[in-house]
C-alpha cells in the first residue's frame, strides 16, 4: 500500500478574494484486505507558528484498489503530508509526503490590477487587493464606487432653523443631515468599518442620522 500527492496552483475567484488550491491524493490499496488511511495531518513548512490540520478518518479502500482523496488549502507554500495506515493486523506510517502550492500565475494578475498580494481578514487569508480606479472620490451611496463607500462624516441636507412670525410666533426646525464618505481605495473589504449602504441616496434625510450606523465586520 502506497500514497501519492499533487500539488497545484492557488486560484482566486470574486475579484480576487476567495483564493483556495486543491491537493489530491491518491490512496493507493495493493492488499487483500480493506485499509484506512489515518490519521492524516497537514503542515505548511513555512509556517512556524501554524498547527498542523488533522482530518478526520476517512472510509477504508477496498482491498487491492484505489481512490483520490482532495484537501482544500488557502495558502501558497510547500505542505508536508503524514499519513498512517490502519489494517486488521497492523499500523503503519507512510513516507511524508511533500506538495507545492504555486502562487505565480495570481501574484501576476494581482500586478494587472494595480493591486497588493498579501494576508487579509481575520483569518490572515493570501490573496489580492486590486487598487479601485475611483478610490477617494466623495461618495453618498454605495452603488456610487466600485468597491463600497466608507462613510467619513455627516453633512448637512437642511440646517436648523428658529424664526418668528409678524404675530410673536416662533417655528424651529431641527435640520437634517447624511452621511458622506470616500470610495474605497481597493477591493479588500476586510476589518470592521463604517459603510454607506447600496441605496443610502435614495432615503430620505434624518434629523436622527448617525455616522456609525451601517458598520460591518467581514474576513
Amino acid at each position: 500500500m502506497f500514497a501519492r500527492a499533487a500539488g497545484g496552483e492557488l486560484k482566486c475567484h470574486l475579484a480576487h478574494r476567495d483564493c483556495r488550491a486543491t491537493i489530491a491524493i491518491e490512496l493507493v490499496n495493493c492488499t487483500n484486505e480493506s485499509v484506512v488511511f489515518e490519521p492524516l495531518t497537514l503542515h505548511r513548512v513555512d509556517a512556524i507558528a501554524e498547527k498542523p490540520v488533522r482530518y478526520a478518518p476517512r472510509p477504508p479502500v477496498t482491498p487491492r484498489s484505489s481512490r483520490v482523496d482532495e484537501l482544500t488549502v488557502q495558502f501558497s507554500g510547500v505542505y508536508e503530508i503524514v499519513l498512517g495506515t490502519i489494517a486488521e493486523n497492523y499500523t503503519d506510517r507512510l513516507p511524508t509526503m511533500t506538495v507545492d502550492i504555486d502562487n505565480r500565475r495570481e501574484r501576476a494578475a494581482c500586478a494587472e490590477c494595480d493591486g497588493h498580494w498579501g494576508r487579509y481578514g481575520m483569518n490572515d487569508h493570501e490573496r489580492c487587493a486590486c487598487r479601485t480606479k475611483d478610490g477617494g472620490k466623495v461618495c453618498h451611496d454605495g452603488d456610487e464606487c466600485q468597491s463600497g463607500c466608507l462613510a467619513d462624516a455627516l453633512e448637512w441636507v437642511e440646517r436648523p432653523t428658529d424664526t418668528r412670525n409678524a404675530n410673536g410666533g416662533r417655528y424651529i426646525t431641527m435640520g437634517v443631515k447624511r452621511r458622506v464618505g470616500h470610495c474605497n481605495t481597493s477591493t479588500d473589504r476586510s476589518g470592521c468599518h463604517e459603510w454607506i449602504p447600496v441605496g443610502a441616496s435614495r432615503e430620505p434625510p434624518s434629523s436622527t442620522q448617525w455616522i456609525n450606523s451601517g458598520r460591518e465586520c467581514a474576513d
